[in-house]
């Protein structure tokens, strides 16, 4: 990670020459700090508090000795390698396919910098050629997702972290290759036609499959929102008494696990009541056109982007909900009412982020009500139609909008619990 970025920062003084009226949104700014500070933390997550620890006795003994008391640890650089050369295949492999990547994208960096070397051609809009960029319309993209294929290799696939930051990677860029891929074929007339938007060759399906999405999701969030709730409603006490008692005289972790398995329960809820509206959207709102098609690689990302953001809501919860073992886990009996009462003592937090995510549900629901509206019969399958009313009045793409304000609720507003427990 650190070979990428430093390369990285090296190419944004030296190689790109941006064009002075080139601008990009706030939040795409904040995106961007937000990844490069999150990616590398979730390459080490697992071993964070460890090098915290050890980094703050070091501190604490400089300051408690003094410099000339504090003992200067011993650097061998040939002793500090040779471990990462006994590292198993995977790792080995994982290198390669990385420093692999790392070479196309400096090359297609370079490309795309040299079609504006002097500043009369900031303006100037050519066509790249040369490398990757004979296949895809964005090989700088491609390159960036084989360099996450290479890291996860090299973590060894293990930890969900990295699943999560690769699926974030390949989600991301591929969305935005489209964009771009889009964007060159309305600007040039004569744009190769072999190129594809980001995966080389066209392999391609209907973008009706879309609905593949939601069933999968629908069916995979209620299993897991099944067990989770389960598994809640047998460790959590029921009644309101007994439930508040525990809250405030029962302190520790058992506290603090009580209202992280309340939360994600919470959460897969409303994780539910979105797929399953964008199911009944799939089949009753959308009118796909018959000619319209997307990339096989783009089909199977969305497979697995309904995989695994409801499991990432609760996969702590689910291994120890497993770890029990069926013949050790009583039947309960399930009063409706009873399981759902602890989700009504959340923090404010947690109720003003449920509302937030159903605020977003809302308008989303509308903007993609008036999407659906434009082909309402198969004559108006192959138009294009200006969309207008609710956020359409505000930005292009409102559906997108709403999307993004749901996931930050379901990532920022409804966070942990722990300092409200301990109250």
């Amino acid at each position: 990670m650190e070979v990428h970025v430093l390369r990285r920062l090296i190419e944004s003084f030296y190689v790109f020459n941006y064009s002075p009226c080139a601008r990009m949104n706030i939040l795409g700014y904040f995106t961007g700090l937000f990844f490069y500070a999150a990616a590398p933390l979730s390459l080490c997550i697992n071993i964070a508090p460890e090098v915290v620890t050890f980094a703050g006795n070091q501190v604490a003994e400089f300051i408690a000795k003094g410099k000339s008391h504090t003992s200067a640890p011993e650097f061998d650089l040939f002793s500090s390698l040779s471990p990462l050369m006994k590292l198993g295949w995977c790792q080995m492999i994982g290198a390669v396919i990385f420093l692999w990547g790392w070479i196309h994208q400096r090359r297609c960096h370079a490309i795309l910098g040299s079609l504006r070397k002097s500043p009369s051609q900031a303006k100037e809009y050519i066509i790249p050629h040369g490398d990757w960029f004979e296949m895809v319309s964005s090989p700088h993209y491609l390159a960036e997702i084989v360099l996450y294929v290479g890291l996860l290799l090299v973590s060894g696939g293990t930890d969900v972290t990295i699943w999560l930051l690769f699926g974030f990677v390949v989600g991301n860029l591929t969305v935005a290759a489209g964009e771009t891929h889009r964007w060159y074929l309305r600007k040039f007339e004569n744009y190769p036609a072999n190129r594809s938007a980001i995966f080389p060759y066209k392999w391609t399906v209907p973008q009706k499959y879309f609905a593949h999405f939601y069933v999968f999701g629908v069916a995979w969030t209620t299993l897991l929102l099944t067990i989770t709730w389960m598994y809640a409603f047998k460790i959590v006490p029921l009644s309101s008494e007994e439930f508040m008692f525990s809250r405030h005289l029962t302190g520790g972790s058992h506290v603090e696990n009580q209202f992280k398995v309340w939360r994600a329960v919470l959460l897969l809820l409303l994780m539910e009541i979105q797929v399953l509206r964008r199911l009944i959207e799939s089949f009753y709102v959308f009118k796909y056109s018959p000619s319209a098609r997307m990339n096989i690689l783009t089909y199977l990302g969305g497979l697995y982007y309904y995989a695994a953001v409801p499991l990432s809501l609760c996969v702590n919860l689910v291994t120890e909900f497993i770890s029990h073992g069926k013949g050790h886990t009583s039947s309960p009996e399930f009063d409706l009412l009873s399981s759902l009462s602890p989700l009504m003592k959340l923090g404010w937090c947690q109720l003003v982020g449920g509302i937030i995510f159903l605020w977003g549900w809302l308008h989303q629901r509308r903007c993609h009500a008036i999407l659906g509206s434009l082909r309402e019969n198969p004559s108006q399958a192959k138009e294009y139609i200006i969309p207008h009313g609710d956020w359409f009045e505000i930005v292009s793409s409102p559906h997108y909008l709403a999307e993004i304000l749901n996931g930050v609720m379901l990532c920022v507003g409804l966070m942990s619990l722990t300092s409200e427990a301990q109250k």
